[in-house]
């Protein structure tokens, strides 16, 4: 029982001390938990780093896919995408889950394992006014699937255009990589389901010899 100012003031210097001394250890204990975290993560991308990627032709129907310019590297994408989440709340036809980013073969820089995202879209049959779309040819496409990481896209990428190149095969100049907006079997980015395609131009004539 406190019997005097003193006493109230010995506790509260107790009570700040001991406050202190916790806020302290969380401090710890999140730097700690964030370490951690950082180490599964890089675990998981060094696991995804040395899968075997499995290069495959499919044929696909034409698309059409609404898009909007946003030049950004794809190390900086989740960022923007935050800080944009009205990104396309106004457009009313994105009735989807397949959302896609667009890359253009010009703005590929395999030298620094970086891709500029030039665009960012949804697949939609509808259209509407003031809203830009992509329309995607029907044909052959180079493909491959893999889990997410911005390291995997740029490899993803140049082994497609490795395999083109080996097989005499002229590939578009955009590339477009494809996801669930909502992947409710990812727990994390790194374990989002993704599928890079390329649409085949033709067959270069030095492959027919």
């Amino acid at each position: 029982m406190l019997n005097s100012s003193d006493d109230y003031e010995i506790l509260l210097s107790c009570l700040f001390k001991h406050k202190a001394s916790v806020d302290k250890k969380i401090e710890e204990l999140q730097y700690s938990s964030k370490v951690i975290s950082d180490a599964i993560d890089s675990l998981k991308n060094k696991n995804n780093n040395d899968m075997e990627f499995q290069i495959y032709e499919q044929y696909l129907m034409s698309r059409r896919a609404a898009v909007k310019n946003v030049n950004v590297s794809i190390y900086d994408i989740d960022l923007y995408c935050r800080r944009n989440e009205d990104l396309f709340e106004n457009d009313t036809s994105v009735e989807g889950n397949v959302m896609c980013y667009i890359y253009k073969k010009k703005d590929y820089k395999p030298e620094v394992n970086d891709l500029l995202v030039s665009q960012i879209g949804y697949f939609t049959d509808k259209r509407l006014k003031n809203v830009e779309y992509l329309n995607l040819p029907e044909g052959r496409y180079l493909c491959c699937k893999f889990r997410y990481s911005e390291k995997l896209s740029c490899k993803v990428i140049s082994e497609i255009i490795k395999f083109a190149d080996n097989n005499g095969i002229k590939l578009s100049d955009t590339a477009i990589q494809i996801f669930e907006r909502f992947d409710l079997k990812a727990k994390n980015k790194y374990e989002y389901e993704m599928e890079i395609q390329i649409f085949e131009m033709g067959i270069n004539s030095m492959s027919l010899e």
